[in-house]
């Protein structure tokens, strides 16, 4: 409500509505926001005053509420010289009525300073604690736009997470303040308010787990395991809780601490901690002596994850300690019982390494965090030896797999497909690094992605984009390719190659597939790169080069996207979205009854998908099971109470966005952005586009030069005379170049015509490639296009006569249509001369 005159008769009224907060109580927050500098501007009347009174007077005093806002119902209540008391532990004691009172005087006080026109006293930051309190108690009297603003404040005090832990903690009871976050965070309510919670929530569990995290509350966590039951319960919660990070001090515990009730306590959590203790027990694991070495996998056998496989299974060929190796023996023996325990040493750390280039959760330590943990070993460390580096989550997984397959090629050098698995990681490594981080574990002064690919030969490059390819890894894609292109002849490019995985060994040829990709980036690459080699033989799939280069003439600064909505208002919005950021857009109630017009489009870019949170799933099940859509761009906007459960499980792909239906268009327009730049590279600029033309035209001009019989520039004959029309300046004269190439009528009467509409340098130009042309294939053209040829040539001068007259001996023109040319010139030139 604003602070204008307002009789207490209507606030009295509009206070009896029974609400858990009454009007008068909003009006007066109404103020706070700009603290006791709003009532010191204004002039209050006698009724805001006795309407104000009697509201704090009479409304009933056996809340809590009453007392927090009679000590803070606006910034300025610190007025007079901020000797106000907060009023907590009045509120929260049987003597609350009296505090209420002292408080309401100072009210009332406050308001005649305002009145009076008394100089203002300087105010006071609003406390913290208060602001907690008030956040959790507007949320639960549906007090939207209060609980926003209160909550705001409270991000705006400027808490760092650990201090915003205890203040919670010391503010509230029990789960008061997460009950509130959940209710604050429900779909129903406003954007602002939810956006506030969740980095509210957000806060809060960065302080939880900093404060778990800490070297000293691990240390005395740790400590509590040797306590009563009550203590070990704590220690042990408060330890799992610490994950990853409290295995230096557990692994020390376990193996150099002589208490044996911490050791059994260490063991217990660590079982506890499950798949987070695995990574940080095998980095130890080889440099431990043989009994601990022995301990510690007797413990692993016990974790149910098999990530620790490959270690034991190392750890049982390079022991000489018997007992070491039978341990390694049983411990394999009870994680695969009667399953096969074929291939070596390097097929087992190939397969862990594939798990993590594919980032399995059960490799994830930290979901949804920014960073992870990655383990060494180093003896001069105090305690376990346990050193762990924090590395971004955007390449942890990369840099998992890189070691784990260098690992594997230790053991097996030759014939092992984790060298092609490593030059994968490294190209999405360099491709997911955030912008300017500074990677610890591959610093900058390491050679680049390309050159460890280049080296390595095409073999092991084409392996990476058949990788690519079976991922819809676009990114990836165009980086394997752009080595192919740098390493590989024609034959190298068109041959199969023996692609190894975890399916096995089989014949591909992924460049070849590359033409048929579901992105045009992609497509106009491997185009690109096969038409280089000028092959000499026909291959499969060799008929789709030509169109595709002739796409990227015309086509590849075009921009398609696509609406899936059953609601058609919704579609309507949506699709005057998407044509606003450039996109061509059709939409549709569903994936099926898009697929007839989808058939006329050169590729989709991206697809908005509006439906409810259940719907999800199966949709984008549907999207990715047509071969058209298996790399396209979706961005899910969702409705529905299972909202976070969908984004959660889908937040890993980063081909799949999902938000909020309820989003603004700004953020709906950022996001489609966002998702296509990382998805797909971004959309195809206008630069870019004239770059693919220029490379592409320049392709097909070698082509037809070469006079290849693989791939016919013929093919592209209809669509280069339809870019001949469209286009102008440069890209024009390289369109009219090769078309020169092409054996045609039609082409060298739509060459004709395009110079003759043409003037100055431009026509010029044209009808030398004409004359080009008529060298090569003889006069084709139509009889009225040589008369009109006959008439540049008689009445135009200088460069354009001289280009109509070359083309008229080019097109070896019958005497009858050349010799009164000559007597008619000659006849004026005898008149001229006479006179």
């Amino acid at each position: 409500m604003g602070a204008t005159n307002k009789p207490s008769i209507g606030l009295l009224a509009a206070g009896l509505n029974g609400r858990g907060v009454w009007p008068g109580e909003v009006w007066l927050l109404g103020h706070r926001r700009n603290g006791l500098r709003i009532f010191l501007g204004q002039a209050l009347t006698p009724w805001d005053l006795f309407g104000a009174t009697f509201l704090l007077l009479f409304r009933p005093m056996g809340t809590r509420r009453i007392c927090a806002r009679a000590s803070g119902v606006w910034d300025g209540y610190h007025a007079c010289g901020g000797a106000f008391a907060s009023g907590k532990d009045a509120c929260n004691s049987d003597t609350r009525e009296s505090a209420v009172q002292q408080k309401i005087q100072r009210i009332i006080v406050t308001l005649l300073v305002g009145i009076l026109g008394l100089p203002a006293i300087a105010q006071n930051a609003p406390d913290p604690t208060e602001l907690v309190q008030d956040f959790v108690h507007y949320v639960r009297i549906d007090q939207h736009e209060l609980a926003a603003d209160f909550g705001q404040q409270l991000l705006d005090s400027g808490l760092d997470p650990r201090q915003f832990v205890a203040l919670v903690e010391d503010a509230l009871r029990g789960s008061e303040f997460t009950d509130a976050v959940i209710v604050a965070r429900r779909p129903t309510n406003r954007p602002t308010l939810r956006r506030i919670a969740e980095e509210l929530e957000k806060l809060f569990e960065d302080g939880r787990r900093a404060r778990a995290r800490d070297p000293r509350e691990i240390a005395s966590n740790i400590d509590l395991l040797g306590g009563t039951l009550r203590q070990v319960i704590i220690g042990r919660e408060r330890l799992v809780s610490a994950g990853e990070y409290a295995m230096p001090q557990l692994l020390s515990a376990l193996v150099q601490g002589d208490n044996l009730v911490l050791r059994n306590g260490a063991r217990r959590v660590m079982l506890e901690m499950g798949q987070q203790s695995v990574m940080p027990l095998v980095a130890a694991l080889p440099e431990l002596d043989a009994a601990r070495q022995e301990l510690v996998v007797n413990l692993i056998s016990q974790i149910e994850y098999d990530t620790w496989l490959p270690f034991v299974y190392e750890l049982s060929v390079q022991t000489d300690s018997a007992n070491v190796r039978a341990a390694c023996e049983r411990a394999i023996q009870v994680r695969l019982g009667d399953r096969s325990r074929s291939g070596d040493v390097g097929a087992w750390f190939y397969d862990l390494s594939e798990r993590y280039y594919e980032e399995k959760r059960e490799v994830t330590a930290f979901p949804g965090e920014d960073f992870q943990l990655i383990w060494d070993f180093n003896p001069a460390i105090p305690g376990s030896g346990l050193a762990a580096t924090a590395i971004r989550t955007e390449v942890y997984h990369e840099a998992m797999a890189m070691r784990l397959a260098s690992r594997s090629l230790k053991h097996r050098p030759e014939t092992n497909p984790a060298h092609a698995l490593w030059l994968a990681s490294n190209f999405s490594r360099e491709v997911d690094s955030p912008d300017s981080y500074d990677n610890p574990l591959y610093p900058a002064t390491e050679k680049e992605a390309m050159w460890y690919a280049t080296f390595s030969g095409v073999d092991k490059c084409q392996w990476v984009l058949g990788r690519a390819l079976d991922t819809s890894d676009t990114p990836l894609a165009m980086q394997a390719i752009g080595a192919i292109q740098r390493v590989a002849g024609a034959g190298d490019m068109q041959n199969p190659i023996l692609f190894q995985d975890v399916l096995g060994a089989r014949d591909r040829r992924p460049l070849i597939e590359a033409l048929s990709y579901p992105n045009r980036r992609v497509q106009y690459e491997a185009a690109l790169a096969l038409a280089k080699t000028q092959p000499e033989q026909n291959f499969d799939g060799a008929e789709r080069v030509v169109p595709i280069l002739s796409s990227a003439i015309r086509d590849a600064s075009r921009q398609v996207g696509v609406v899936v909505t059953p609601d058609a208002e919704r579609a309507g919005v949506l699709r005057a979205i998407l044509e606003g950021e450039g996109y061509e857009t059709i939409s549709g109630a569903s994936l099926a009854a898009l697929a007839v017009p989808m058939n006329d489009l050169p590729g989709v870019d991206v697809i908005l998908l509006d439906v409810s949170t259940d719907e999800v799933r199966p949709t984008i099940d549907d999207i990715r099971g047509d071969a058209r859509l298996v790399a396209t761009p979706v961005l899910a906007l969702a409705t529905g109470q299972n909202f976070e459960v969908v984004r959660r499980r889908l937040a890993a792909n980063p081909m799949v966005g999902v938000r909020r239906s309820a989003i603004s268009e700004d953020e709906l327009r950022n996001s489609i952005r966002a998702l296509v730049e990382e998805a797909s590279g971004g959309t195809i600029s206008s630069d870019e586009a004239s770059v693919y033309a220029t490379r592409s035209l320049e392709a097909m001009r070698d082509l037809a030069i070469a006079r290849n019989a693989v791939f016919d520039v013929s093919d592209a004959a209809l669509p280069l005379v339809a870019t001949l029309g469209d286009t102008e300046g440069g890209v024009k004269f390289q369109v009219a170049e090769v078309l020169s190439w092409i054996n045609q009528a039609r082409v060298q009467v739509a060459m004709m015509e395009s110079a003759l509409d043409a003037g100055g340098i431009e026509r010029v130009q044209l009808l030398g490639h004409v004359e080009n042309s008529a060298k090569r294939f003889g006069n084709l053209l139509e009889s009225r296009q040589v008369g009109r040829l006959i008439d540049v040539a008689i009445n135009s001068n200088g460069l354009e006569a001289t280009a109509a007259a070359s083309l008229m001996g080019a097109l070896k023109l019958p005497e009858d249509r050349v010799v009164p040319l000559i007597v008619g010139a000659n006849s004026s030139m005898i008149v001229t001369s006479a006179r």
